[in-house]
């Protein structure tokens, strides 16, 4: 769900394209994974705009917080983060929830956010070719 920490320059179009494929990526998780619950179609996309605001402000402490273990699991701990990113945002967004306990929400928070991560680098790529994204 991050990109490789390099600042980038976006477009309108590639921001909004970004935003539906997390959408529709967000949708694909719900019907992959039963615990991944989105009982409105029309949440996913209020989803994947709070994922978005999580992604830019919360991600980045967490990382900080976290990059001990971070290193030592050879960046592995980042799907958790990643799944931490989800849950917070399925707290912040109705109809949009993960089921189960703790460990088994976040177990499928990180189903999701493999997910959404998959296609947003495909898209990434993708806008990136077309020049709609260029490092800085």
């Amino acid at each position: 769900m991050t990109s490789s920490g390099a600042r980038e320059k976006r477009t309108f179009a590639a921001s909004v394209v970004i935003w539906l494929v997390n959408a529709a990526s967000l949708l694909l998780a719900s019907a992959l994974f039963s615990g991944v619950v989105i009982e409105r179609v029309h949440m996913a996309f209020v989803a994947a705009l709070v994922l978005s605001i999580v992604t830019l402000v919360v991600e980045p402490v967490l990382y900080l917080l976290t990059l001990p273990i971070t290193v030592a699991t050879f960046g592995l701990f980042t799907l958790a983060i990643n799944g931490l990113a989800l849950m917070i945002t399925a707290r912040l967004v109705p109809w949009f929830s993960f089921s189960g306990g703790f460990w088994e929400r976040l177990g499928w928070a990180v189903a999701a956010s493999l997910v959404v991560s998959f296609f947003r680098m495909i898209v990434h790529s993708l806008l990136s070719q077309m020049r709609l994204i260029e490092k800085q």
